[in-house]
């Protein structure tokens, strides 16, 4: 009949079973509509829902009961025709034990960034010696993110600034009669070598020799003939190739002489110029003598393809300061002179 206020517990509603047979497997007088529906008790005690499966109305236990044991099952089946299953969302934290949701019950991608505790901003996390998730605080700024191998943290690191290769210096002639390059500290202990990049090299004058002196002394003094040099071309008319030494420039064989050649007999037209390298080792050195080597390419005055390339020292033990560069006749009217210094 109808009734107002809650309503009715009914006997139906509960369904008990009881046995002290021994045995894991039971057979209900009902079918529970889940394993939660079940309060399982031996001897009292309350048996959680892993100790047993269910399977239709038929329940296992892990291990059989004794004689001396009362097993009791009981079934929550309805409530007023409603069966016993929380609302959704009416769960609680604080009706959750510990540790109860486990990593198999967090479905993937679930987690969000949204969920995860704030931090620092600029901070990083990584795993720490002890296996847990930590965070590494935020660095210097510049700083770079560095390894330091496994069984380590990362750490944060500046970003050096040494290069074996260290460009000192550009110089950019123009209408000059030379450049020198003097600066003591490129010629100091610090660089085992220098090297010097030559870019679109041009002079004021028709049929030049690009050269260079090196200079000795507290001011570099450049007239010693101490240069002992070898001097090669390669060139092209673009129907002709060959290649030969060039005594007369400072090649096979030029002894005592004040000066080398990077480059011999280059056009002043528009479009002409020359560019190459020149590269010294160990000027600075008081012990060896400095050798050199030097590899340029352009276009002569006559409309020929020019490749030079040469070698040599300086016959002396003393440290080279200075070194000079000039056209053997007029000024340089443009180009670019590169310094790097070699650790």
């Amino acid at each position: 009949m109808a009734y107002l206020g809650k309503y009715e517990t009914r006997t139906a509603d509960f369904k008990v079973y009881t046995s002290s047979t021994a045995t894991a497997t039971h057979t209900l007088s009902w079918t529970p509509t889940s394993k939660q529906s079940l309060r399982i008790t031996i001897n009292g005690v309350v048996q959680q829902d892993d100790a047993f499966s269910l399977t239709g109305n038929t329940v296992t236990l892990d291990a059989a009961i004794l004689v001396t044991d009362v097993l009791e099952i009981v079934g929550v089946n309805e409530l007023g025709g409603q069966v016993l299953v929380p609302a959704d969302g009416s769960i609680q934290a604080g009706k959750l034990s510990s540790n109860a949701v486990t990593t198999a019950k967090i479905q993937d991608d679930a987690v969000t960034l949204a969920k995860m505790a704030d931090g620092t901003q600029g901070g990083v996390i990584h795993y720490g010696a002890a296996g847990a998730p930590v965070e590494l605080a935020a660095g210097t700024d510049g700083y770079f993110l560095k390894t330091q191998g496994a069984g380590a943290n990362p750490a944060w690191a500046a970003v050096s600034t040494t290069s074996d290769i260290e460009l000192l210096n550009t110089y950019e002639p123009s209408g000059v009669a030379e450049v020198v390059v003097d600066t003591a500290a490129y010629f100091s202990s610090t660089y085992k070598g220098l090297k010097f990049k030559f870019i679109n090299m041009h002079p004021v004058t028709d049929n030049v020799h690009l050269r260079f002196q090196l200079g000795i002394g507290a001011t570099p003094v450049y007239t010693g003939a101490n240069f002992y040099t070898n001097f090669g071309i390669m060139q092209s008319n673009g129907t002709t190739n060959w290649w030969q030494y060039e005594a007369s420039y400072g090649g096979s064989g030029a002894w005592g002489v004040n000066f080398a050649t990077l480059f011999k007999e280059i056009g002043n037209d528009t479009d002409e110029s020359v560019g190459g390298e020149l590269e010294l080792f160990n000027p600075g050195s008081s012990t060896f003598e400095t050798v050199y080597q030097s590899l340029c390419s352009g276009h002569l005055y006559h409309d020929y393809m020019l490749t030079c390339f040469g070698g040599g020292g300086y016959n002396v033990s003393d440290a080279i300061t200075g070194v000079r560069f000039y056209f053997n006749s007029g000024n340089i009217d443009s180009g670019i002179i590169k310094v790097y210094g070699l650790r």
